[in-house]
């Protein structure tokens, strides 16, 4: 199976694609025209779905679906006592720090790793798929390809917007 990640457009301070956001997916849509992809998966954002439509549009792709488990995470936590933000910006990176709000580092992972568990399990293994997300979720699923120990540190991996990795699995 191959898995191509491609992170969403620019977008402006509501979530939504900018001018340069929609001409990014647009571009992107050149380096994906040949790789016959079957299916596209996207975070519930706004900004992922519309890079996701404008993809499906260009390729002629009509089988999207749309996956809470990829949101992005919660970077900015708020309403909490200084000494918990401090914990939390400390151990943004760490597999083993876990809560619930705003969602610890464990929780991130295991969530990213369901859903490519779910989709290995139930696409073909000669099918290519499509995950439009966020650029947080690409350390996890480097931990997921490169068969990461959950419990190692993970490595914090950026990519512009509407830039493009592929995986074979």
């Amino acid at each position: 199976m191959k898995i191509i990640f491609v992170r969403h457009g620019n977008d402006d301070s509501n979530g939504k694609l900018t001018r340069i956001g929609k001409k990014q997916a647009r571009l992107v849509c050149l380096e994906l025209d040949y790789e016959n992809i079957d299916k596209i998966y996207c975070s519930p954002t706004t900004r992922t779905r519309e890079t996701a439509d404008i993809i499906s549009k260009k390729l002629k792709i009509n089988n999207i679906c749309i996956d809470a488990r990829i949101t992005e995470r919660d970077k900015l936590p708020t309403n909490l006592p200084q000494k918990e933000i401090d914990e939390f910006n400390k151990n943004y990176l760490n597999p083993k720090f876990s809560r619930t709000n705003p969602e610890g580092c464990k929780e991130y992972v295991d969530r990213i790793f369901d859903f490519l568990n779910d989709i290995i399990k139930n696409n073909p293994q000669d099918s290519t798929v499509l995950i439009v997300g966020h650029s947080s979720m690409l350390y996890a699923i480097n931990a997921y390809i490169y068969k990461t120990p959950k419990t190692k540190d993970i490595i914090w991996t950026r990519i512009g917007n509407c830039g493009k990795i592929c995986y074979e699995v």
